[in-house]
């Protein structure tokens, strides 16, 4: 409200008497606009007249017009001239001045400020307090000290200074240099709210909406917001788009939240720019527009925001609004992740496990799933728990596996919950439970995991928990196959291919094969190369086998590398190339296929592409053996029948003939029978000997190929 008229003319009079206070009240009168209007070129000339007498708030106010440029031309030294002489009449808010001058200038001096401050904060000056506590809180010109910061800011708030006040309750909020305590910091955002205090308004709404040190009230904090808002300040018009946007305490309305959401990006606001990201993503309040969305985000990203940064790397990954590219999303979720944001974590961790944008590295993909899971992340915990129960990037460690997997089980994480039935039915880190394998996968299939189908089913396959039942077997993999599961379309594959459940069909077997192979399922290509091999299905085909048992070794099946190593050192499909087979039958050996174990020993036994090495055939053999190859146990007989690679000892061949005979293998059967026909490492036994023989016979094998036949006819 103005002067009176009256006393305006009042004022004048003393003025124009040389009244230095009235000189001054009469430059502030001009200076605020009470009159007509405002007018910094007569504010200048009443200031300069109580000046020239050196009056020091005259003084002081000339100094702050020089400042700003406001009636005069701007002239720092000038300004710092005028507080100065203000000073020197020990004018507490002079002191201030000057302390925001070495502050502020481009030529910085913190000490210098912390001095004039501290000169007039021992005079109890409230905004000197405050900047004072600033100095301390930011640590310009000191060593950063919270408690210190408190201790100006109280004094400053104490005497109602408003901006010590929010930044004292921010403090509280915090806990810092201050126990937490939300209450007290209500209590102060409150007193500097009620003076219009926009960020008091804006970190009181955030108390009201959150509950925090006073009821939730969501109508409370949106009217905090609005006030706040209505002041431009960009927090809390993001709050109140946020707001709106959630429904929180009003009705949800996209437009409103776009619109607030608009105001505080524009401001630069990263929260608002991820807001008004998402509007533009799921089209909320406005058509639905990827490049936009991605723009916002970008902004937000730039500005070093993690929920930004990662949500961007999502856009590159899943390519909306931009092309795909997996190096960007490695760019992106490494930058949140390093921030600490536990969703860009887990998704680093998968870049490194999957190979995206970089090589695949389980140690470091462990690494990231590890930070993740620390923070409670429940994906991150399952994930984990797979990469411990099979040693990538960390030692297997089925304790540690059951661990994280019951601990992602408590939120219900269906992958998590498949696993750690997978665990029960095999006895891995706990103790071997089939019904309760079974409940686990039920459980994760009415959690929308779909794989636990094909698990749940080879239960009913093999009889596991349940009574064997082809019928539901066939129902859990036919529901995956019909999804276009490729795991689903190979295990029903199965079942067609043996007739378990279903009348056998081995074209039947041989398309769904196919299209799990087409997936690039190595186990499904695989065994279509065994239909190719076979003629199963489909006319034989040597080539065509090997094409698939190729696509198969490459993703790393030690069944398909075994057999096409077989291809290529009896020439099926391919030259034969000895060599190329070793290179197969080595990479299965390193994949612990024993099968590859006891065709890498024939190829040092016999030199084929290895220089001839009895002693190193004998070492594979014996691999083999112990895993109940009977091949590899029957020549492992003739090793030690004939000395080739060991000590000849006839006991022992006695001894691999007879698990190897076990398992119906007939050269065994016949290489028995002849043993104890002749009374080689038993006693004589023809009774025993016939017995053999004619098992191997029945088989089809024919006695007189035996190597120990022929032995035998020499002898004789």
């Amino acid at each position: 409200m103005g002067l009176l008229k009256e006393e305006f003319e009042k004022m004048l009079e003393e003025a124009n008497k040389g009244n230095l206070e009235a000189q001054t009240n009469l430059g502030d009168y001009y200076y605020n606009g009470e009159g007509p209007v405002k007018n910094y070129e007569e504010a200048v000339k009443w200031y300069t007249l109580a000046a020239n007498e050196n009056y020091a708030p005259a003084l002081k106010k000339l100094g702050n017009c020089y400042y700003n440029g406001e009636g005069v031309t701007q002239n720092y030294e000038e300004a710092l001239n005028k507080w100065m002489k203000a000073a020197e009449q020990n004018y507490v808010p002079a002191f201030n001045n000057i302390g925001l001058y070495y502050e502020y200038s481009d030529e910085k001096n913190y000490t210098e400020a912390i001095k004039w401050y501290k000169l007039a904060a021992e005079k109890n000056y409230a905004f000197s307090c405050n900047h004072l506590g600033d100095c301390y809180y930011y640590g310009k010109g000191v060593d950063r000290n919270y408690p210190e910061a408190v201790k100006w800011y109280k004094l400053a708030a104490n005497q109602g200074n408003d901006d010590a006040q929010q930044k004292l309750g921010f403090c509280y909020y915090r806990g810092y240099g201050v126990n937490k305590d939300y209450k007290e910091a209500v209590k102060w955002y409150k007193l500097a709210a009620d003076q219009g205090n926009k960020y008091a308004q804006n970190h009181l709404g955030v108390c009201y909406a959150n509950g925090e040190g006073a009821i939730q009230d969501y109508t409370e904090a949106t009217r905090l917001f609005q006030l706040s808002a209505k002041q431009n300040n960009a927090n809390a018009q993001y709050h109140l788009g946020y707001t709106f946007y959630a429904g929180n305490g009003v009705d949800k309305n996209y437009t409103e939240a776009l619109m607030w959401y608009k105001k505080a990006a524009e401001q630069g606001n990263a929260s608002a720019q991820v807001g008004l990201g998402n509007c533009y993503f799921y089209g909320n309040g406005v058509n639905q527009d990827y490049a936009e969305a991605v723009k916002w985000y970008k902004k937000a990203a730039d500005q070093g925001d993690a929920v930004a940064q990662y949500t961007l790397g999502k856009c590159y990954y899943y390519g909306n609004g931009v092309d795909e590219d997996y190096s960007k999303v490695l760019k992106w979720y490494k930058l949140a992740a390093n921030q600490g944001y536990v969703d860009a974590q887990a998704g680093l961790g998968d870049c490194y496990f999957y190979g995206y944008g970089v090589a695949k590295d389980y140690k470091e993909a462990t690494k990231w799933y590890k930070k993740a899971a620390l923070q409670g992340n429940t994906k991150a915990k399952s994930i984990l728990g797979f990469c411990y129960f099979n040693g990538y990037g960390v030692k297997r460690n089925y304790n540690e596996a059951v661990r994280l997997y019951k601990e992602a089980v408590e939120d219900d994480d269906g992958v998590a919950l498949n696993n750690l039935g997978f665990c029960y039915e095999y006895g891995n880190g706990v103790e071997k439970d089939y019904e309760k394998a079974i409940k686990l996968y039920k459980e994760a299939i009415r959690e929308g995991y779909e794989y636990a189908y094909c698990n749940l089913g080879n239960c009913y396959k093999y009889g596991k928990g349940v009574k064997q039942d082809y019928t539901e077997a066939f129902k859990c993999f036919d529901y995956l196959a019909k999804q276009d599961d490729a795991i689903g379309q190979y295990e029903l594959a199965l079942l067609y291919y043996f007739g378990y459940g279903v009348k056998q069909d081995y074209k039947e077997a041989f398309r769904l094969l196919k299209l799990s192979a087409d997936k690039d399922y190595e186990e499904a290509q695989y065994f279509l190369g065994n239909c190719y091999y076979d003629g199963k299905g489909v006319n034989q085909n040597y080539e065509e086998a090997v094409k698939w048992y190729k696509l198969a070794a490459d993703n790393d099946s030690c069944e398909a590398q075994n057999n096409l190593g077989t291809c290529y050192c009896f020439g099926y499909g391919v030259k034969q190339d000895y060599k190329e087979a070793i290179k197969w039958y080595k990479l299965a050996c390193e994949n612990e296929n024993y099968l590859a174990y006891s065709n890498l020993g024939c190829c040092y036994l016999n030199g084929n592409g290895v220089e001839e090495n009895k002693e190193e055939a004998v070492k594979w053999f014996k691999l083999a053996a112990k895993e109940g190859i009977e091949e590899a146990q029957c020549v492992l007989g003739l090793c030690y029948f004939f000395g080739d690679g060991v000590a000849k000892d006839y006991k022992k061949a006695v001894k691999w003939f007879k698990l190897a005979s076990s398992k119906e293998c007939p050269e065994a059967q016949c290489n028995l029978g002849i043993c104890y026909k002749y009374g080689y490492g038993v006693n004589k036994d023809e009774k025993e000997a016939n017995k053999w023989i004619d098992l191997a016979k029945n088989q089809g094998y024919d006695y007189t190929k035996s190597r120990l036949t022929t032995c035998n006819q020499n002898q004789e």
